[in-house]
C-alpha cells in the first residue's frame, strides 16, 4: 500500500530525495534494525536477541515510516510514524515528512575562541 500510494507520488519522491536519506526494512525479511532511536520502543514487538521480529501483528498489517536524526537516536517522528491506509496519500505522507524534519535541531556548533 505504501509502495503503491505515498512512495511512487513524485512530491514524496522529491521531498525525499532531497532531504532524507530513505531506507526500506522489511521486517518479514530482515531483522528490526538495532538502533538506538528504535529499539523495541513500542514493547510489544517482541523481538528475538538477533533482531526478528516475532509479533505477527507487526509483520503483517502495520506500515511504519520513522524519520530519523542523522546520528540514529533520535526519533522525529514519534507520533506519525504509524500510519493507517487512509493516510499514506502523498499529501498527507509529506506533511508527516515535513513535520518530522521541521523538529530537527542540529546540534550547537561551539565558537572557538580566538588568540
Amino acid at each position: 500500500m505504501l509502495r503503491d500510494g505515498a512512495l511512487s507520488d513524485g512530491r514524496v519522491i522529491s521531498f525525499v530525495n532531497d532531504k532524507l536519506v530513505p531506507v526500506w526494512i522489511d521486517v518479514r525479511a530482515q531483522a528490526y534494525p538495532m538502533i538506538p532511536a528504535l529499539h523495541d520502543r513500542d514493547g510489544v514487538m517482541f523481538t528475538t536477541s538477533d533482531g526478528q521480529v516475532l509479533n505477527l501483528y507487526y509483520l503483517s498489517f502495520l506500515a511504519r515510516s520513522y524519520v530519523l536524526s542523522p546520528d540514529l537516536r533520535t526519533l522525529l517522528n514519534e507520533q506519525d510514524g504509524m500510519l493507517g491506509h487512509a493516510d499514506m496519500a502523498g499529501g498527507s505522507y509529506i506533511g508527516m515528512l515535513q513535520r518530522a524534519v521541521d523538529r530537527y535541531q542540529p546540534p550547537q556548533r561551539l565558537a572557538l575562541a580566538g588568540p
